[in-house]
């Protein structure tokens, strides 16, 4: 069966979308079978990222107007990717055996497989939190933004009260330097397991250089167009390090049940609802889901950056023992 890793964020723009493809060619060109989900419906850009148009997407598929093997891209990069949904189209929910039948032809089509790496939304919001259900490994996406530190951390905290156990790790994305990188890993990890017990494994930092904005309006992966920069070793390093950790074996049925019941929901803006990834979908009240939200992430943002305040003061007169 395929690994299958989760890459998400607790902000947008981090940098989640180019680790994936980055990390996915570095597997690829060590021989192993790649496949990339694009699972971010709303801001789909791992194919606006090595410049293909996709034809069909899993919504054709729901729709019936496209065989499961037919919306897999084989890429010049040598890895294949399922694309997200380009654009809106109004579908049907599907029922529960329809949801079975699809998921069931992606896993059996998806089988030969190393590696599954799916681009996940961001945030805590009850369809992220919904689709990373489940999840064996979750790689967190985190740089020196504040949002995407107290994001992290909500996400974390979220799963975890929800009763979920993945293998937690984290990169350190758009960083000066090493240190700068570990940094940003110590204070989620020292938060994350004095409140809520979790363990964070830290696979390292993608570093920031001149060249990395350039290549991606370019529509070349960084690791294809500077394979020798500072960005490129780093992105190499790091899927050695998730070479290194042990394989949790998993069954991949319920990763494409649940995306597939993401794709529907988020492909038909008609109307707002709050997704059961386990069987249906129910209708609530949008005011109120959305406030509960964003009380959530305000309390944990304060919480957060107190804690923080607190570990920088701490470090900085040598009384954090944590360290």
């Amino acid at each position: 069966m395929p690994r299958l890793i989760t890459v998400t964020s607790g902000s947008d723009g981090v940098g989640r979308t180019s680790f994936v493809l980055n990390a996915g060619i570095a597997l690829g060109k060590m021989d192993f079978k790649v496949l990339l989900v694009d699972a971010d419906m709303g801001l789909s850009n791992l194919d606006v990222m090595m410049g293909i148009m996709p034809l069909k997407t899993l919504v054709d598929v729901i729709a019936g107007d496209a065989n499961p093997e037919n919306i897999i891209i084989k890429t010049g990069y040598k890895i294949d990717l399922i694309p997200a949904s380009s654009g809106l189209r109004i579908i049907d929910v599907p029922d529960e055996d329809r949801v079975n039948c699809i998921s069931k032809d992606l896993e059996n089509i998806t089988a030969k497989y190393d590696f599954i790496i799916a681009d996940a939304p961001s945030g805590v919001s009850s369809r992220t939190l919904g689709f990373l259900s489940g999840a064996p490994e979750i790689v967190i996406a985190i740089n020196n933004d504040d949002k995407s530190l107290t994001g992290s951390y909500a996400l974390i905290k979220e799963l975890r009260s929800n009763g979920e156990n993945p293998r937690f790790s984290m990169f350190a994305s758009m960083v000066k330097d090493y240190s700068a990188g570990h940094e940003l890993f110590r204070k989620l990890s020292l938060v994350s397991q004095r409140f809520v017990n979790t363990h964070i494994n830290y696979v390292g930092p993608v570093l920031l250089d001149d060249i990395s904005i350039p290549a991606a309006g370019e529509h070349i992966p960084l690791i294809v167009k500077h394979p020798t920069s500072d960005t490129a070793r780093c992105y190499r390093m790091i899927t050695s390090t998730l070479l290194s950790q042990k394989e949790i074996e998993t069954k991949t049925d319920k990763f494409f049940s649940r995306l597939i019941r993401l794709a529907a929901i988020d492909s038909n803006p008609s109307s707002v609802r709050e997704v059961s990834f386990d069987e249906k979908v129910v209708n609530h009240g949008l005011e109120r889901t959305m406030d509960a939200i964003l009380e959530e992430q305000r309390r944990t943002r304060l919480l957060l950056e107190r804690l923080v305040g607190m570990i920088d003061f701490n470090g900085a007169n040598g009384t954090d023992k944590s360290a």
